[in-house]
């Protein structure tokens, strides 16, 4: 049955899942299956499902592993913004020395 506290935590959930939607800017993507989205987009996808999580502290293995410069601008954006406006902590493993400089910033 879809009432009372079930009912609620539902369309927060839904809310929540559409906030995320929006910071990450993949709501033209929504009807799509995962599996058929650009890579770039796959990994975005997979940063909104760990943000669902509502993290204290997210943990990322190499994020931009296999992108292409723009994608990687791209999900370097997303990840600082995470920071800034989303005050979550950041463990970031990445072998791209160059992607990890804007990242490192602390305030």
């Amino acid at each position: 049955m879809w009432l009372g506290k079930a009912k609620r935590e539902e369309i927060e959930h839904r809310r929540r899942v559409e906030d995320i939607i929006d910071f990450l800017e993949i709501e033209g993507w929504r009807k799509h299956p995962v599996a058929l989205l650009p890579y770039g987009i796959q990994k975005r996808v997979e940063l909104g499902r760990a943000l669902a999580m509502d993290p204290e502290l997210l943990m990322l293995d190499e994020p931009v592993a296999g992108m292409n410069l723009e994608e990687t601008e791209d999900m370097a954006r997303f990840i600082l913004d995470i920071r800034r406006e989303l005050g979550i902590s950041l463990l970031m493993v990445e072998h791209d020395m160059g992607s990890g400089d804007g990242y490192c910033r602390t305030g």
